[in-house]
């Protein structure tokens, strides 16, 4: 049994952490969500002194790991899925469309040409699901100033359906942008 095999994989994560140092690991933190952000932090605050050894030698069992043959294959789902767990949806959509040169669909785009407050005046009758739907589609800074505008009810239930939000279909997500759009077409002829 080697040093190694005792300790768990928090473990090993935090003294890689600790063997980065905070400025090599803040953009890896990035990628974690919050229950994982805060088991490794729990890690890390709980660590101590780690001997230069040992985290070499858990830091070289990482790459050794990250070099195998199971190492998956990179392609664009892949490259869209690290920039969506950083970044969110659109900045994903935009990035990529970007590097292929193709011009990207942004579901929901059209709404950045109107004010967030009457934004919120136009969707808060919708059903919270097809809320929470729009406002994943947008920058984290307009859907909170939407947000800020609808009763706090419905804010509760958007919240709950923005946290367990699955993927919708692209028929259904375009249907409901094109309802939207074309209800609001007076307002964005005079924007």
């Amino acid at each position: 049994m080697t040093k190694l095999d005792g300790l768990s994989p928090k473990r090993k994560a935090a003294i890689i952490l600790l063997r980065l140092g905070s400025e090599t690991s803040g953009p890896l933190l990035k990628g974690l969500r919050r229950p994982e952000l805060q088991k490794v932090m729990e890690e890390v605050s709980r660590l101590g002194r780690v001997d230069v050894a040992l985290a070499d030698a858990v830091l070289r069992e990482f790459l050794g790991e990250a070099e195998g043959d199971a190492l998956a294959a990179g392609d664009e789902e892949l490259a869209y899925e690290y920039l969506e767990a950083t970044f969110g949806k659109r900045m994903a959509r935009e990035v990529l469309g970007e590097l292929s040169g193709d011009e990207v669909h942004i579901p929901f785009q059209f709404l950045d040409e109107l004010d967030p407050d009457v934004i919120a005046e136009n969707v808060s009758t919708e059903h919270p699901q097809t809320i929470a739907l729009i406002l994943s589609h947008l920058t984290p800074e307009m859907s909170a100033e939407i947000i800020s505008h609808l009763p706090d009810d419905l804010k509760v239930k958007i919240g709950i359906r923005l946290g367990t939000m699955n993927k919708v279909p692209a028929d259904a997500m375009l249907a409901v942008e094109r309802g939207l759009q074309s209800r609001l077409t007076t307002l964005l002829e005079s924007q």
